[in-house]
């Protein structure tokens, strides 16, 4: 994990040791120190709320429901309305899905992923 923090801030030109690692969350003292040890920081700073806030910080984040379904058709002017057809059904079941009825307002945005045949 400590990884990618020393690679972000060597990027930057900066050292890891010359900063202190800021941890958050309720089992984040724990983790910080060993991170802190590998990356040669000497302080690490737990706020007295760091829990609560990691909580309150869930409690305002976007719920996510993902669903996807394989389609091998060709995307072409005859399959193209039953691409979309498929897609709107899978919108509907999406909004009815018991993790989101408890919402008042359920935002769907469709994705195809596709792939170039050879």
């Amino acid at each position: 994990m400590y990884g990618p923090v020393r690679s972000l801030t060597e990027a930057r030109g900066h050292h890891t040791a010359d900063h202190q690692l800021a941890s958050f969350g309720g089992a984040g003292g724990r983790h910080a120190c060993a991170i802190a040890e590998a990356l040669g920081i000497r302080r690490v700073t737990i706020h007295k709320y760091s829990s609560i806030l990691s909580a309150y910080g869930i409690g305002l984040a976007d719920v996510v429901h993902e669903e996807e379904r394989p389609c091998a058709k060709t995307y072409d002017t005859q399959n193209i309305p039953a691409i979309f057809r498929g897609l709107g059904h899978l919108s509907d079941e999406l909004q009815e899905h018991s993790s989101m009825r408890t919402f008042n307002t359920v935002d769907a945005h469709r994705f195809l992923s596709m792939r170039q045949l050879s």
